[in-house]
């Protein structure tokens, strides 16, 4: 047996596919993620293991950015880029990713719109 339906009111939020969508009472719909961006780390630039850490951070972020915040897409595709990241690629990744830290409320609003006051569908 499947989980009951639930519908997306003012009141009850939604979790799906790792994203909390609410209502609110305007209609407009608001996406944004979940938990993973709890996750995200600034990548220690000296530490042995910087390479492995940017690659990691890099995924976090890239994720975050394709569900729900799609202006840091640029940031993460250019860091997808590099195979062997220096110290300036970190820096610029790590730049990206304390803004992702920093705005992780921050997500997609969907605003319902009426296409009758923008076509004539006579």
């Amino acid at each position: 047996m499947g989980k009951p339906k639930t519908y997306l009111t003012e009141e009850t939020p939604l979790i799906f596919n790792g994203c909390v969508l609410t209502k609110k009472k305007n209609g407009d719909v608001h996406l944004h993620q979940k938990e993973q961006g709890k996750k995200i780390e600034l990548v220690k630039v000296d530490d042995d293991d910087a390479a492995q850490q940017y690659i990691q951070q890099r995924a976090r972020g890239a994720y975050i950015a394709t569900i729900c915040q799609p202006e840091a897409t640029f940031d993460l595709s250019e860091a997808a880029q590099h195979k062997e990241p220096g110290k300036k690629e970190i820096i610029r990744l790590n730049k990206r990713l304390q803004w992702l830290m920093e705005n992780l409320d921050r997500g997609l609003r969907y605003v319902p719109l009426d296409c009758k006051q923008f076509l004539d569908f006579d």
